[in-house]
């Protein structure tokens, strides 16, 4: 599994627009997703905050808009996800070289 690596370079970042019709929640964890496009890899994420539609994330790697993967747990408790999700929009880079992005479920509970 990757650390994607955020979490001790950045405090608090500015919200992006809203984008979802669900109340966000402050949620400070990590979330273990597996991208479809590199099954054999699990990479742990910062997540910032979280909705009834899924998390937004914050992220040292680049992404794409429309990449699928498994949300697979939260950490540090292990609580299992195990959901299909897809980055929905992404935040552009800030001045660490992180950026943010958002990770919608794409199935139903």
């Amino acid at each position: 599994m990757l650390h994607d690596g955020t979490h001790a370079r950045v405090s608090g970042q500015q919200v992006s627009a809203e984008r979802r019709h669900s109340q966000r929640v402050a949620f400070p964890a990590e979330l273990v997703v597996r991208w479809h496009h590199e099954q054999e890899l699990s990479i742990r994420y910062e997540v910032i905050d979280s909705s009834e539609g899924g998390f937004r994330i914050r992220s040292s790697m680049p992404m794409l808009e429309g990449m699928t993967g498994i949300a697979l747990k939260l950490l540090p408790e292990g609580t299992p996800v195990n959901r299909t999700v897809m980055i929905v929009w992404i935040s552009p880079s800030t001045s660490d070289g992180s950026c943010e992005f958002g990770l919608n479920f794409i199935e139903p509970v």
